[in-house]
């Protein structure tokens, strides 16, 4: 096996690895960016209830 060769079996499994994180991650990723986006409404929405801008 020439350098070369390693280097592109390296590089398959770190974009495996990858794409398996990112599978994983994703469902995390959207329920922090909704939750995030649900706090941020909510504060906005109290800001408003109170007369601050």
């Amino acid at each position: 096996m020439d350098s070369k060769e390693s280097l592109y079996w390296a590089l398959f499994c770190l974009s495996l690895f990858l794409v398996l994180v990112l599978l994983a991650w994703e469902p995390l990723f959207t329920r922090y960016k909704t939750w995030k986006l649900k706090r941020a409404f909510r504060m906005r929405e109290e800001a408003g209830r109170t007369g601050k801008t």
